[in-house]
């Protein structure tokens, strides 16, 4: 009897020192744990294969970003899925062997993004836009007076995903806002 119980204690460490994360449970383990309180208001995406440590993750930026574990589910977190680059971004590294996961704040998402990795979580976005300009935060208003000296021509435009209309309208609105507080006139 005392055999037997040794036995099943062993097998149970072997079974479990041998644990790996699946992609399923990688995504799970994100979206339910990691980013439970931003999903909805973010878009994230898993990449379809492991990566390993020694792997190359390229930004827009032509960096790298470095691979914390030997082998990693990796996640990119787009935070601001409205706005253009460069903006916050997370990679979330999560551990195949025992899911320990580690977050790495960037500003560029990956350069293959739309090859290697799918969309699991997506920003639940009303496509009507309101007609009010969004301004700036107010920690950068200025309030000076009109200049009628003051002219500015904004131009924008580009289409990479299919929420590019409201970004460049986001952008667009938040440039129109920051020249007023400069003292550009609205006409």
């Amino acid at each position: 009897m005392k055999k037997q119980i040794i036995t099943m204690i062993m097998l149970f460490f072997a079974i479990t020192a041998n644990a790996v994360i699946t992609r399923s449970e990688a995504i799970d383990l994100v979206l339910n744990q990691i980013l439970v309180d931003e999903v909805g208001s973010i878009d994230v995406y898993a990449s379809y294969g492991l990566m390993e440590h020694d792997d190359s993750l390229f930004v827009y930026t032509g960096r790298t970003v470095s691979i914390p574990y030997l082998q990693n589910w990796v996640f990119f977190s787009n935070d601001y899925p409205m706005a253009l680059w460069s903006h916050p971004c997370r990679y979330i590294f999560v551990n195949y062997e025992d899911g320990e996961h580690s977050i790495m704040d960037e500003t560029c998402l990956p350069k293959d993004l739309k090859i290697d990795f799918e969309k699991i979580s997506q920003i639940t976005v009303d496509i009507e836009r309101s007609p009010d300009l969004q301004n700036p935060p107010s920690s950068t208003r200025l309030d000076r007076e009109e200049n009628p000296n003051l002219h500015a021509i904004i131009i924008s435009g580009d289409h990479i995903h299919d929420t590019d209309e409201i970004a460049f309208f986001n952008d667009v609105s938040s440039i129109y806002c920051t020249l007023l507080q400069y003292g550009f006139q609205s006409k």
